[in-house]
């Protein structure tokens, strides 16, 4: 597919992320890093100095305020590991102006810049008629291009195949960590027993949902049409009318809506957008979940 990752836009990529460091718009409770004591760079409280303590971290300011002994604690570092699961099924060359698949290939690829910058370990893997092995770990940012490399060799066709996608990460112990699906959730079975496979075991999943107007829809006017499955390929003729495309859309709707709850009870995050919305804004939205952090 058609997909070029500038860099102009590691640019552009690089000012969102700092500004999204800087000026956080919201909190999680789905929060990957968890604050905990360590040797890491970021501040995080002040404890009574006790013996055997590294005299290194006495903070000796506010010895000569109280005339007490005070170390500093530290945030220790924690890496993780996000795998990014990108359907590459037929539906996905749908949409405009860009299609579907290029709109996933330029989130995914912004969003393991970041992930990589931050230190954690990134896995890449499709799921379609021809999936893509899982790739990685990758880690550190020089690698990225690496990861531009395999996002370029991806092809679309076939069915979505999401859960067994999923349970191939399972089997190399990779779903305990972030994962990241990436598709329109348009035929992709099961996703129940995809969220009970990422969350049984303390894995976190990230749903990006791509769509196109189409999808809702949109466009469609009373009268004979001949519409194609997005999955098969097959086309079909069939007359329809105000009730019916009304039906349709609010059949829509309604999976939508039942999608929400599922992840919600879950605990987990889903991200609906559309495939013309530029894919930094997506990516600044999925940062501000707080399930990545920049």
């Amino acid at each position: 597919m058609p997909f070029v990752f500038s860099p102009n836009e590691l640019h552009r990529l690089n000012r969102l992320a700092f500004r999204m460091r800087c000026n956080p718009t919201e909190s999680s409770s789905g929060e990957r890093r968890i604050r905990r004591s360590g040797d890491g760079f970021d501040f995080l409280d002040y404890r009574a100095y006790s013996r055997g303590d590294d005299i290194r971290k006495i903070d000796w300011n506010l010895y000569g305020r109280f005339r007490q002994l005070f170390v500093r604690i530290h945030e220790a570092p924690r890496q993780t590991s996000i795998s990014f699961v990108i359907d590459a099924s037929r539906s996905m060359m749908f949409g405009e102006p860009r299609d579907k698949i290029t709109q996933a290939q330029l989130i995914s690829a912004g969003l393991t810049f970041v992930a990589l910058r931050g230190g954690d370990r990134v896995y890449l893997t499709t799921f379609g008629e021809s999936s893509l092995p899982i790739r990685g770990p990758f880690s550190g940012i020089c690698r990225h291009s690496l990861i531009i490399d395999e996002l370029q060799q991806i092809t679309c066709g076939g069915q979505s195949l999401m859960l067994q996608a999923v349970r191939q990460l399972a089997s190399r112990r990779l779903h305990r960590g972030l994962v990241v699906l990436i598709s329109d959730f348009l035929g992709t079975g099961d996703i129940e027993a995809v969220l009970r496979i990422i969350c049984g075991s303390g894995g976190r999943a990230l749903a990006i949902q791509l769509l196109a107007p189409e999808d809702r829809g949109a466009n469609l006017k009373p009268g004979v049409v001949r519409l194609q499955d997005s999955e098969t390929g097959e086309m079909v003729q069939v007359l329809i009318d105000e009730s019916s495309i009304a039906a349709f859309q609010e059949q829509f709707r309604t999976r939508q809506e039942a999608m929400k709850r599922l992840f919600s009870q879950r605990g987990q995050t889903l991200v609906e957008t559309m495939v013309h919305e530029d894919y930094l804004s997506v990516i600044s939205r999925v940062l501000s979940t707080g399930v990545i952090r920049s």
